[in-house]
């Protein structure tokens, strides 16, 4: 807790020592109105002071998001609370730091309360730039009503805001990658047993290799395990993010959240491996499966541009990749890691050198949807 006063002759220890000096002689000459001036200064400071001491006692304050996860461009609403939970009323200020993209440094209020009053403060904000943003801690200033002293403390502890990276319309993959991807939806007659969508009772005809024993005991009813088909399309998407300058690195990743907002879309199992760091900590490894697209775009949205190994290791980390799984690979340059034995698509900021592979396409055909 810190404590702090404006400035002011009165206020000083020597000068409020002279004031008692100036009071005792004004009381020695006989001079009333003197002395009641003397001891009404006296009694205002020493009178803020104990009350300062006290204005931050039985305060209570905290401050909330609406939103804690959104796009650029997006609203969301902060509300504060300030409650004075004591018989003193006190001049309250609030104020909350704000990063640097918010285009303000902080968010301010004061007003004074009464004794047991609650007041609610509340700012719209539009989320800035894909990031990891840190908002808060929100600081409460209390003092006594004239402005002499005021004391600050911690009301409510900082807080996260995610921002997803922005997302850009993509029309058409590119002819060739639409062929790789193959046609959602068709189903195979050979159940994957690697792949499983979830359990059901258990059909007599059924072979008893399906049966899920820890299901089965939990619903004290013999069930059975309901798999993928075994031509279900299933894609990993992998982000080198060695080699890109600041704005093309947000610009790829603006694709990767697109594609795979549209493969999402597509009923497509999707995993997702980098070897960036995130703020925050966390892994940036993500296993193929459905619904993953919020723990995508909230990594996509922590992303930082500092590797911390080689794209290959990552992904040696994660295992074999399941039977049928299709890559796509996003990167400044084509590295020299070796590429796994699978089908793959490859995404470029810039070709580089030498004639591209032949599943290999700029930012510009995949945004623009060309083909080749």
């Amino acid at each position: 807790m810190e404590s702090s006063g404006l400035p002011s002759i009165f206020i000083d220890g020597f000068t409020q020592f002279l004031v008692g000096l100036f009071l005792f002689i004004a009381l020695l000459k006989g001079q009333i109105r003197l002395s009641l001036l003397f001891l009404l200064i006296l009694v205002l400071v020493n009178g803020a002071k104990i009350w300062c001491r006290y204005s931050l006692r039985s305060t209570r304050g905290r401050f909330t998001m609406d939103r804690m996860r959104l796009f650029p461009g997006e609203e969301l609403t902060l509300t504060a609370e300030v409650e004075n939970l004591k018989a003193l009323p006190v001049w309250m200020k609030v104020t909350i730091p704000l990063p640097g993209p918010f285009g303000q440094e902080v968010l301010e209020e004061s007003r004074g309360l009464l004794w047991f009053q609650k007041v609610v403060w509340q700012w719209t904000l539009t989320a800035p730039c894909r990031g990891y943003h840190r908002i808060g801690p929100l600081m409460l200033g209390a003092g006594d009503l004239l402005g002499f002293f005021h004391r600050w403390q911690e009301g409510s502890p900082a807080c996260h805001l995610i921002v997803y990276p922005r997302l850009i319309p993509i029309e058409h993959f590119p002819a060739p990658l639409r062929e790789l991807l193959g046609t959602q939806g068709a189903r195979g007659p050979v159940p994957d047993p690697t792949s499983l969508m979830g359990t059901r009772d258990y059909q007599h005809s059924r072979p008893a290799r399906y049966i899920h024993w820890k299901a089965s005991a939990r619903h004290s009813r013999l069930q059975e395990k309901v798999c993928e088909p075994t031509v279900q399309r299933k894609v990993m998407l992998l982000l080198d993010v060695e080699g890109f300058d600041r704005e093309g690195f947000e610009e790829m990743l603006e694709v990767v959240a697109s594609v795979a907002v549209r493969l999402d879309g597509e009923g497509t199992p999707l995993g997702f491996i980098t070897n960036g760091s995130l703020a925050g900590g966390g892994s940036g490894m993500l296993p193929i499966g459905r619904d993953s697209i919020p723990a995508i775009l909230e990594v996509l949205a922590r992303l930082e541009q500092k590797p911390i190994g080689a794209l290959g290791d990552c992904l040696a980390k994660c295992g074999p990749l399941p039977w049928g799984t299709t890559i796509i690979y996003f990167a400044h340059r084509l590295g020299r890691w070796t590429m796994p034995q699978t089908p793959m698509a490859i995404i470029l900021q810039e070709p580089g050198e030498g004639p591209p592979p032949s599943m290999a396409f700029t930012l510009a055909e995949v945004k623009g949807g060309g083909g080749r």
